[in-house]
């Protein structure tokens, strides 16, 4: 008996760790120019909205290494690096202020491109500041596609790092007093011709939230209205700026839940994560 169970060979086969649309994973080290550099961001302490956000970034590691959503998706892994999740700190602002730009200035000079799952557009305007400190020849404009602008005025005594109802007021003031600085799209069709024609001469960063879809497409950290857009037209929405010096960009305001049925529905919003994923690999280099 004992016999037969050392002869049983079980053919037991250990799944590598979850990441970014199977991509390796790495550091600075291995990041360089033609590179894009994956990165999670676990806090969602300022979204204003009901907790869940910060378990993004995990949601999109399960999904989009699962060889049949790569497929379905039609993306590979090459030129991506998983650089793992920024470390934060949600009850010291100050310190996440500091220690987010820092990070980010560090994955900046390394001249990869950003791409960021992240939970809280709350902390977008610490991402761009640590964009800026890296790259402070750059002109930094922003195209934030979402159905809210979060522009509440902001105390004077109120850090960097606030509720994401005034992150858009955040940006407008760390970014200056410039007509490209901050571009607001409800809808895609908002980026006209003119902004294009603007933001062709600086860099960009393009951060997409979960709320410009229909509520049929997920859980979001803020109320979807009626002017919500089809996810086929988002993607195209994004394809259409491959010509834009578009350096980082990301996800923002989907709240994944764990169920079999809701890991079908974030992959709605992982589609669009793929789409500037593809975005980002393709663009200008700088």
């Amino acid at each position: 008996m004992i016999d037969s169970i050392r002869c049983w060979d079980t053919h037991t086969v250990l799944r590598p760790a979850a990441t970014f649309f199977g991509a390796k994973v790495g550091g600075l080290e291995d990041l360089g120019p033609e590179s894009v550099a994956c990165c999670g961001i676990f806090c969602d302490h300022f979204s204003e909205g009901e907790p869940g956000a910060r378990f993004l970034a995990r949601q999109f590691r399960y999904c989009s290494s699962d060889p049949w959503f790569q497929n379905s998706l039609g993306i590979n892994a090459e030129h991506l690096i998983d650089v793992g999740d920024l470390n934060v700190y949600p009850l010291e602002p100050e310190r996440l202020y500091s220690s987010l730009r820092e990070q980010v200035a560090r994955l900046a000079r390394t001249r990869a491109s950003i791409l960021f799952a992240n939970a809280d557009f709350s902390l977008t305007p610490t991402l761009i500041a640590g964009i800026l400190e890296a790259k402070s020849d750059k002109q930094i404009s922003v195209i934030r596609v979402s159905q809210r602008k979060d522009l509440e005025v902001v105390p004077d005594t109120c850090g960097l790092v606030s509720n994401r109802s005034q992150a858009g007021t955040r940006l407008s003031q760390l970014l200056g007093d410039r007509s490209d600085s901050l571009i607001w799209v409800q809808k895609c069709e908002d980026l006209t011709d003119e902004h294009y024609e603007m933001l062709k001469g600086g860099t960009c960063f393009l951060s997409v939230d979960a709320d410009i879809l229909g509520p049929a497409y997920g859980v979001t950290t803020a109320y979807s209205g009626s002017k919500s857009q089809r996810i086929e037209d988002v993607i195209d929405f994004i394809q259409s700026l491959k010509q834009l010096p578009i350096i980082a960009a990301e996800f923002t305001g989907h709240r994944p839940d764990f169920e079999l049925r809701d890991r079908a529905v974030t992959a709605y919003s992982l589609s669009i994560f793929s789409a500037l994923a593809e975005l980002l690999k393709q663009g200008e280099r700088n």
